[in-house]
C-alpha cells in the first residue's frame, strides 16, 4: 500500500499518527510495538462489551474509560472520543439505550481502528 494511501486511511480513522509518533519521541518502532499491543493484548475493549451487556454499568464505566486513556495515549483520537462520550453517558445515568447507541459507534471505530492498524503493522 502507498504510503499516502496509508495516510489517508489513518486519518479516516481518526487515527493522529505524527501526534502519536511525537509521544513517543519519533521511535516509529516502538510506537508500533505498543499499537500491536493494543490490538492484541489490551482487554479495556472486551471488557466494556461484556461489562455493559450484564448491565455492570460501574464495570464498564471502569472499561471503556481505561479504553479512553489508552486511545489518547496512542493518539487513537476518534476512538477517543466516542469512548469519552460513553464514559460522560454512564457517569450522568443517561438512559440505557442512548448508552447502547453511543456504545455501537465505540465498536465502529473501535473496528475501524484496528482494522486501519493491522494494515500497516503488517507492512
Amino acid at each position: 500500500m502507498a504510503a499516502e494511501d496509508l495516510q489517508a486511511e489513518l486519518t479516516a480513522a481518526g487515527i493522529d499518527y505524527a501526534t502519536g509518533l511525537a509521544r513517543f519521541m519519533g521511535n516509529q518502532a516502538i510506537y508500533r510495538q505498543f499499537l500491536g499491543k493494543f490490538i492484541h493484548e489490551d482487554h479495556s475493549y472486551a471488557d466494556f462489551l461484556q461489562a455493559l451487556a450484564a448491565q455492570q454499568m460501574k464495570q464498564a464505566e471502569e472499561s471503556v474509560h481505561t479504553l479512553k486513556g489508552t486511545a489518547g495515549n496512542l493518539s487513537l483520537m476518534e476512538l477517543f472520543r466516542r469512548a469519552d462520550a460513553v464514559v460522560k453517558a454512564i457517569r450522568k445515568h443517561e438512559d440505557m439505550a442512548d448508552i447502547q447507541s453511543l456504545s455501537q459507534q465505540v465498536t465502529a471505530s473501535y473496528e475501524q481502528t484496528c482494522a486501519v492498524l493491522e494494515k500497516m503493522l503488517a507492512e
